[in-house]
């Protein structure tokens, strides 16, 4: 990602502001833009189809929100959720492994 996509990232996610958390997903490009394309063949974003106007909405995927944030910064949990909880076979949550512990015995 150049200097310049990430800039456009980065207003596309809203940041920065106070609150160092993204709060939107979207740009609104009028005309051909080849930072955006760039990002879009790179698989770090998506597009629509132009509208009368020629103008075009795009919008990050994770990958591409992901590489636009500065440490201390988070996405909207709105605009990327999570992903789901793993299930098995039956559709029942997946156990997760034990964690080991670093206290000693007795702690």
């Amino acid at each position: 990602m150049s200097p310049e996509q990430r800039r456009l990232a980065r207003h596309a996610l809203g940041l920065p502001n106070r609150y160092r958390r993204s709060y939107r997903n979207r740009f609104l490009a009028g005309g051909r833009d080849e930072n955006w394309l760039g990002l879009v063949e790179d698989g770090l974003a998506e597009s629509g189809e132009p509208d009368d106007l020629g103008r075009t909405w795009l919008w990050l995927t994770r990958a591409g929100a992901e590489a636009a944030l500065e440490p201390g910064e988070r996405l909207c949990r709105e605009d990327f959720p999570p992903p789901p909880a793993a299930r098995d076979a039956s559709g029942r949550f997946a156990r997760r492994p034990p964690q080991s512990s670093t206290l000693a015995p007795g702690a």
